[in-house]
C-alpha cells in the first residue's frame, strides 16, 4: 500500500510503481483529485488501473460527472469502510 500526503506526492509514486487501485480526494491539496485522475490515464491508460473517487459532495451530479472522466467508483463522505470494501471488491480480480 502507498501513501501519498497531496497529489502531486501521490503522482510520483504512480510513476514509480503502478498500483493495483487508487483512491483519489475530489479536494487534495496542489494537485486535485480530478486533475490526478487526469495524469493517471494520460500515463496508464483511462481504466488501466481503477480509481475510486470520494468526495463531500454528494449527489448524482457529482457521481456521474466522476464516471464521465472515467473513474470507477464514487463514493461519497462520509462512507462506511464496508462501503468502501465493497467497492474495492467490485473492481479488483480475485
Amino acid at each position: 500500500m502507498l501513501e501519498a500526503k497531496d497529489g502531486a506526492q501521490a503522482l510520483e509514486e504512480v510513476r514509480r510503481q503502478r498500483p493495483s487501485l487508487v483512491l483519489l480526494d475530489v479536494m487534495m491539496p496542489g494537485v486535485d483529485g480530478w486533475e490526478m485522475l487526469q495524469r493517471v490515464q494520460e500515463r496508464h491508460g483511462v481504466g488501466a488501473i481503477p480509481v475510486i473517487m470520494f468526495s463531500g459532495k454528494v449527489d448524482e451530479e457529482a457521481a456521474n460527472d466522476a464516471a464521465s472522466r472515467g473513474a470507477q467508483a464514487f463514493v461519497g463522505k462520509p462512507f462506511s469502510p464496508q462501503e468502501l470494501i465493497d467497492q474495492t471488491k467490485q473492481l479488483l480480480p480475485t
